[in-house]
């Protein structure tokens, strides 16, 4: 009979409610900004943790160690005479345990043109032995790993986008060229041109500087290759540095000869004798990244891998999550109080019914459970609603949002929200305002059942 009689108050705590309208509105509203704000603010945290984890998924190399020398170059370009990387370094890191490949390299001062002066690939562009990264078994989303150097091939990473220049509107920006296809293109380098103030001949320069390449393929992600990278082979390295030379020869003199050929010729000769500016070093777990570090640092060189980072951000987007939380807490502490108040106020105005239930034969634990049902029946109402309001101005970021990239043409394959609200977050939301209104109503409750009976009829 308990519980029935639990049930029959739940009604007659609606109808009290109703009998203040406005005031039950306005508490009402106080607790649907309160949700709001909470789910809201989780939810933007939400979605910048969800888009830092797809730039990790994309862009990390999660399960790699980058090498470098410890010695800095001495050359004010990368891969200078003195601070890099031997073969017989690169051998000693193959054989560390937990160590399942090793790509040397070495940057290249050129950058990938088009016939199109307007469109650019930005990408760090590196050459490597082809054969080497065959044996690392990386697979191709389009082409094949080249056999022959002949050509000048190159590879490129899915994620490297071609962006156009654009200088509509009067203002210059960089948008990115949809359904580009490499293979179509006409790809080449352009080579240094002391002639004017040291400047880099681009676009449709003189054709003597442009060095034609061809296009191979496109790798699928992997830890070894750089997420936004482009691969050439040391030969192609080797042609583009002698001709760059021969171009400069007159201009640049023998500190020219000195410092770029004898680069080229250990950047691109026997694998015995080349060097390179770094290395790539994966794992074969990322429990034993630390140990492998550990080993390479050694051998006298600098090892770094993404997990410092990841972790770092992580740690981060944690730290912004709760102070959103913190936030939208804040709201629904308002609220509460906003209930409180409206339950005293009932309270001061019942002062009589109060004292008539009492005189009949009401329990006082039936009046203190009427009031704490009107109480959290406002942290219902307002938690329902809440949530959906919630859902409504999530939806609303999100288009405004991704008409904001569209126009910008900034969209990339996947949608992007910038807010994401769990599945658990509406009932966890839900529940808390219905805690909120049980807990803020629990001392007008209390003062409820403390009020005289005779001195509650007495009262006008």
């Amino acid at each position: 009979w308990t519980w029935m009689r639990n049930l029959d108050l739940i009604p007659l705590a609606w109808r009290n409610l109703l009998r203040r309208k406005s005031r039950t509105i306005l508490t009402v509203i106080s607790v649907i900004i309160g949700a709001v704000a909470i789910i809201l603010m989780l939810s933007f945290g939400y979605g910048m943790q969800e888009s830092t984890r797809k730039q990790m998924e994309d862009f990390a190399q999660l399960n790699s160690i980058t090498v470098t020398p410890t010695k800095a170059s001495d050359s004010t370009s990368k891969g200078g005479q003195r601070g890099y990387l031997r073969e017989q370094e690169v051998e000693k890191i193959r054989r560390i345990p937990h160590v399942k490949a090793v790509l040397p390299s070495k940057y290249v001062p050129y950058t990938l043109e088009f016939q199109d002066a307007d469109l650019h690939a930005p990408g760090d562009m590196q050459a490597i032995d082809f054969d080497e990264l065959r044996k690392s078994n990386i697979k191709m989303k389009r082409g094949a790993i080249p056999q022959s150097t002949n050509r000048d091939p190159f590879i490129v990473s899915p994620s490297l986008r071609v962006l156009r220049y654009d200088a509509s509107k009067n203002i210059s920006v960089m948008k990115p060229e949809k359904d580009f296809d490499f293979a179509k293109a006409r790809v080449f380098v352009s080579i240094m041109d002391f002639g004017q103030e040291n400047a880099i001949t681009i676009g449709n320069g003189p054709a003597q500087n442009r060095h034609m390449l061809t296009y191979a393929g496109t790798f699928e992600k992997s830890d070894l290759l750089s997420p936004r990278g482009v691969y050439i082979s040391f030969d192609t390295l080797d042609r583009l540095d002698q001709k760059s030379h021969r171009l400069n020869a007159s201009v640049a003199g023998d500190a020219s000869k000195d410092g770029q050929s004898v680069s080229s010729s250990a950047a691109s000769g026997k694998a015995k004798n080349r060097h390179y500016d770094v290395a790539t070093v994966t794992v074969d777990d990322l429990q034993n990244i630390q140990s492998v570090i550990d080993a390479i640092s050694e051998l006298k060189l600098s090892a770094y891998s993404n997990e410092d980072f990841i972790k770092s951000q992580q740690e981060g987007i944690r730290v912004v999550q709760m102070i959103f939380a913190g936030i939208g807490s804040i709201s629904l502490l308002v609220a509460a109080i906003g209930i409180a108040n409206t339950m005293l106020m009932s309270i001061h105005e019942r002062t009589r019914e109060i004292g008539v239930m009492k005189v009949i034969g009401a329990q006082v634990s039936d009046i203190r459970k009427m009031f704490l049902i009107e109480a959290m029946l406002i942290g219902i109402i307002g938690g329902i609603f809440g949530v959906i309001v919630s859902y409504l101005f999530s939806m609303g970021a999100n288009h405004m949002f991704a008409e904001f990239l569209r126009q910008q043409d900034l969209g990339g394959d996947e949608e992007i929200l910038i807010s994401i609200i769990p599945f658990w977050l509406p009932f966890a939301a839900f529940l808390f305002s219905a805690c909120i209104g049980l807990l803020a109503g629990y001392l007008p409750a209390r003062r409820a059942t403390r009020i005289s009976a005779i001195e509650a009829i007495r009262t006008e």
